[in-house]
C-alpha cells in the first residue's frame, strides 16, 4: 500500500513539472520578392503609384480663376498648349473648343475619359474631346497619365490619358460667378456655374445636377502692339535676301504681277511694294534694300491684324447624375449631359494669289493714294480709266464696288 502511494505521488509530480524548451539556432533570412499592389483602397502618394499620376483637384481649378478647364490644366508639365479659347478661333470648325494635348503629340493621341469611360467627341473630324462640354463645378478632380497607354485603350492613348472624375455627392445648392477682363480692358470673360444635389426616399435615391454658362469676348490682333506688325520670311530670290523682314506685310509677293484686265492679250503691271518709285512710303526707315527693325511703314497692309487672338465664344453645358440603391448589393445609376457651344472664327479677308491666266483680273483704283504720282503705273492706270470713259468715282461696275468697299474698310482699322 505504501509503495503504491509513492508511485502515485511520483506520477502526479511528473504532471505538474514545468516543461523545459531549448532555444533553436537562428536560421538564415529568407529572400522575399517585391510585391506590387496594382489596386488598393489605401490612399497613396501619386508618385508612388505604379504609373505616376498628376492630379488636379476641383479646389485648384477654381482657385486658378480660369473659365475654361483646358486653361486650368496648362499648369501640368505633361500638357502642351493645344486648342483653347484663345487660339481656336483661327482654326476652321474648332472655334470655341478646348482640347488636351499630352507631350505635344496632338489632341487626337490624348484620350479623355469621364469617370473612366469614353466621352463623345468634340467634332466629327477628330476623336479629341472638347473639355468645354464638362461643367467645371461638377468636377471632383482630374487625373493625367503621361505615357503610352495604347495597350489598354488603343491608339487614342499613345500620348497619355486624361481622366475627369465627376462628383457623385452633393448636399444643397452651390453657385459660382466669375467676371474677368484683360490688362487692356478688353476680352471680357463671364462665367456662371452651379451644382445642386441631395438624397431622397430614405437616402436610397441620390441626385446631382450641375450646369455652366460662359461667354468670351473677342480680342483682335490689331489691339496688341506686339502682334500688330507681321513677320514674314523673305524670298531667297529677291534682290534683298534678308532672312526675316520685321514689320513686313502679312502676305504679298514683291515680284507679283497685277492683271488689270482680261482678254487674249492682257497687259500686266508689276508693283514692287519695296520700291519707293512705285509705292509712296510714309516712313523713310523702310528702304527697299535695307529693311530695318524700325521700319513702320503704314502704307503696307497687314492682313494678319484682322485675325482674332481670342475668339468670340458663348457656351453652355448641363449634366446630371442619379443613382438608386435597390438593395445592399445592387445599385442602378444614370448619367445625362447636354452641351452647346457657339464659336465665331474671325479671319483676315480672303485674297487672290493668281490671276487665272488673265481670267481673274485684280482691279486697282486709279486714284490710289499710295501710287507715286510720277510712277508710270499710275499714269497707265489713269490712262486706262480715261480710255474707258470712266471717272475716278466710277472705275468699276456696281457689282464690284461692295467687295472693294469691304477691303477698304479693314484698312482703316489698322491705321494708328
Amino acid at each position: 500500500m505504501a509503495s503504491s502511494m509513492i508511485c502515485g505521488l511520483v506520477a502526479a509530480g511528473s504532471l505538474v513539472a514545468p516543461t523545459v524548451v531549448f532555444a533553436q539556432d537562428a536560421g538564415a533570412d529568407v529572400a522575399v520578392e517585391e510585391i506590387i499592389v496594382t489596386g488598393s483602397r489605401i490612399r497613396r502618394d501619386t508618385f508612388s503609384a505604379p504609373v505616376p499620376l498628376a492630379v488636379v483637384s476641383s479646389e485648384t481649378i477654381r482657385a486658378g480663376g480660369n473659365t475654361i478647364l483646358g486653361d486650368a490644366l496648362m499648369d501640368l508639365p505633361q500638357l502642351n498648349p493645344a486648342t483653347n479659347g484663345q487660339n481656336s478661333s483661327s482654326t476652321l470648325f474648332l472655334a470655341g473648343q478646348s482640347r488636351a494635348d499630352i507631350r505635344g503629340l496632338g489632341p487626337s493621341r490624348t484620350l479623355v475619359l469621364v469617370d473612366g469611360r469614353r466621352h463623345v467627341f468634340g467634332d466629327a473630324t477628330s476623336p479629341a474631346v472638347d473639355l468645354n462640354m464638362i461643367p467645371s463645378m461638377m468636377i471632383e478632380r482630374v487625373e493625367a497619365v503621361a505615357g503610352g497607354a495604347s495597350a489598354v485603350y488603343g491608339s487614342e492613348a499613345i500620348a497619355g490619358v486624361l481622366n475627369v472624375i465627376m462628383k457623385k455627392q452633393q448636399d444643397g445648392l452651390e453657385l459660382d460667378a466669375q467676371v474677368g477682363v484683360s490688362d487692356e480692358n478688353d476680352g471680357e470673360e463671364y462665367r456662371l456655374s452651379g451644382i445642386w444635389g441631395g438624397k431622397f426616399l430614405d437616402d436610397r435615391l441620390n441626385v446631382v445636377i450641375g450646369g455652366e454658362y460662359a461667354r468670351q469676348e473677342p480680342v483682335m490682333q490689331r489691339d496688341r502692339g506686339w502682334a500688330y506688325p507681321g513677320i514674314r520670311r523673305n524670298n531667297t530670290l529677291s534682290p534683298a535676301a534678308q532672312p526675316i523682314i520685321k514689320n513686313s506685310r502679312s502676305n504679298t509677293t514683291p515680284f507679283g504681277t497685277f492683271q488689270l484686265r482680261g482678254g487674249t492679250t492682257p497687259y500686266a503691271v508689276t508693283l514692287d511694294v519695296r520700291d519707293p518709285s512705285q509705292v509712296t512710303r510714309l516712313s523713310a526707315a523702310c528702304a527697299p534694300a535695307n529693311v530695318l527693325a524700325t521700319c513702320q511703314d503704314e502704307s503696307l497692309f497687314y492682313t494678319g491684324t484682322l485675325n482674332a487672338l481670342q475668339g468670340n465664344v458663348e457656351r453652355g453645358s448641363l449634366r446630371g447624375y442619379a443613382d438608386y440603391r435597390i438593395s445592399d448589393n445592387v445599385k442602378a445609376f444614370a448619367e445625362l449631359s447636354y452641351a452647346r457651344t457657339e464659336g465665331y472664327g474671325i479671319f483676315q479677308p480672303a485674297f487672290s494669289q493668281t490671276t487665272g491666266g488673265g481670267t481673274m483680273p485684280v482691279f486697282l483704283y486709279g486714284d490710289n493714294a499710295y501710287l507715286a504720282a510720277n510712277n508710270a503705273t499710275a499714269a497707265q492706270l489713269r490712262g486706262f480709266w480715261a480710255d474707258a470713259g470712266l471717272g475716278f468715282n466710277q472705275e468699276l461696275p456696281r457689282r464690284c464696288r461692295p467687295f472693294l468697299d469691304r477691303i477698304r474698310r479693314p484698312r482703316r482699322l489698322v491705321d494708328p
